[in-house]
């Protein structure tokens, strides 16, 4: 049987093969070459990006029937004017500056490719003013609301009465508890945690074998109340989970009941449980929230943003520094300083 991640690689794998089919022919070049040194989810991303930039230049440049017949001849004579001009539809489409530079991202790094193969000369994107990244405030629950929503998800509180005694009849909160206690234990991705299987949990040591993005794999530990609430979830999961299926959580109802859980169930768990708890910003709470919960809470016990790297998987503990700087607490606590 396939792994979650081989089926979620070859998936796609597929995205990146069907695109290339309308992309250039120079694409499928680029695909083949970066193959193996980026993993598929980043080539699909790469592939979108790219598929809206030529769709884009196909209608500015009537001349061109289709994508097809976009040449390095042809790319080789975008300008700046052109990036900036396709920049300009990006925002009136109201894409978000971030996204936008990740569109100049996966743009420049294309055109660089193919100057390193000494198959174009200039680099479009080098000339174009990228919008300024803005500071925004990392969302995350502080102790009040970790509280309340656990409540929220081991008994109940704030759900309607049919839907609290549906889940219970189901027995679906030992299930959502361990999975809310994985989430804050150990700052998994969302992804990284429905892509678990049974032979990933060492009930033993108390961790888990991760496979991060890039397909790195890290071991990551969690908690004795974790383990608890996790020999409380795999007694029920015997009763739910299909013969054949080896994911640690799975679907309690529905048409994939007792198969893998999806990415989307567990989005939309969090916010139901977000909602009845009625925590801070919950219309914005997401399974990453749950991410930077684990990391803030980390950062002011330890103080220790090397550990917090680690604990995240990041490659570079530049992506980890967001955490200190959204530690606002000790501006709270001289808010009520003498004047």
């Amino acid at each position: 049987m396939k792994t979650y991640y081989q089926i979620r690689d070859a998936k796609n794998l597929a995205v990146v093969e069907k695109l290339c089919e309308s992309l250039p022919a120079l694409c499928t070049e680029y695909f083949d070459d970066l193959l193996i040194g980026r993993a598929p989810s980043t080539l699909a991303n790469y592939a979108r990006q790219l598929f809206t930039f030529f769709e884009y230049m196909e209608c500015e440049t009537p001349v061109f029937s289709t994508m097809k017949a976009f040449t390095l001849g042809t790319v080789h004579m975008l300008t700046t004017d052109d990036i900036v001009s396709f920049m300009c539809f990006l925002k009136t489409k109201g894409v978000s500056d971030a996204t936008i530079l990740s569109y100049l991202r996966t743009l420049s790094a294309f055109f660089a490719h193919f100057i390193r193969k000494r198959k174009l000369l200039s680099n479009p994107v080098e000339g174009v003013v990228r919008p300024k990244k803005k500071k925004t405030l990392k969302i995350y629950l502080d102790a009040i609301d970790i509280k309340r929503f656990e409540y929220a998800v081991n008994d109940g509180t704030g759900l309607s009465d049919r839907v609290a005694k549906y889940q219970i009849s189901i027995r679906s909160q030992e299930r959502d508890m361990a999975i809310f206690a994985l989430f804050l234990d150990t700052g998994v991705r969302v992804s990284e945690l429905i892509g678990l299987d049974l032979d990933d949990v060492d009930l033993v040591r108390c961790r888990i074998t991760v496979r991060r993005k890039g397909g790195d794999i890290d071991a990551v530990y969690f908690s004795d109340d974790t383990l608890t609430m996790l020999n409380d979830y795999l007694f029920v999961r015997k009763q739910i989970a299909m013969p054949d299926c080896s994911a640690l959580f799975v679907a309690f109802i529905g048409v994939n009941k007792g198969q893998r859980l999806s990415v989307r169930t567990v989005e939309l768990m969090v916010k139901k449980y977000a909602s009845a708890a009625g925590v801070t910003n919950s219309g914005k709470m997401t399974p990453h929230k749950m991410r930077h919960t684990c990391a803030m809470a980390l950062l002011k016990t330890t103080g220790n943003i090397a550990l917090v790297q680690k604990q995240l998987g990041h490659r570079s503990i530049t992506s980890t520094t967001v955490y200190a700087e959204a530690d606002d607490s000790d501006l709270e606590s001289i808010r009520n300083r003498k004047k």
